[in-house]
């Protein structure tokens, strides 16, 4: 399970006012760890699933690991060895379609 402690973001305001009003949008780029964690995972040949269904679990959690209240849970990482066959992969979007560039050396500028 991933976690962010928003004490330590309350901690880090009154020591830097001037950057707390970006604390909010800072705290929800933890996906990064969770990123890392995944592709570890994955290169040691484990299948991994990055749930997302907090807040509803997020008192059970709690409750049952002794979590901190200022502990705000973001995701679960599941992870195990693969059973069986993979499911089909999903269609691609193309690379044209999914990303735009833009400044001094885009067609669209």
């Amino acid at each position: 399970m991933f976690f962010d402690d928003s004490s330590a973001y309350d901690l880090l305001s009154s020591r830097f006012a001037a950057l707390a009003k970006a604390y909010p949008e800072w705290e929800e780029h933890s996906g990064m760890h969770q990123f890392i964690v995944w592709t570890a995972l994955s290169a040691e040949g484990l299948g991994v699933s990055c749930q997302h269904y907090q807040p509803s679990i997020t008192p059970y959690v709690n409750k049952t690991y002794h979590v901190s209240e200022s502990w705000k849970l973001k995701c679960q990482l599941v992870f195990g060895k693969p059973v069986g066959t993979l499911p089909d992969a999903k269609p691609k979007t193309h690379l044209e379609q999914a990303l735009r560039v833009y400044g001094k050396e885009s067609p669209e500028a």
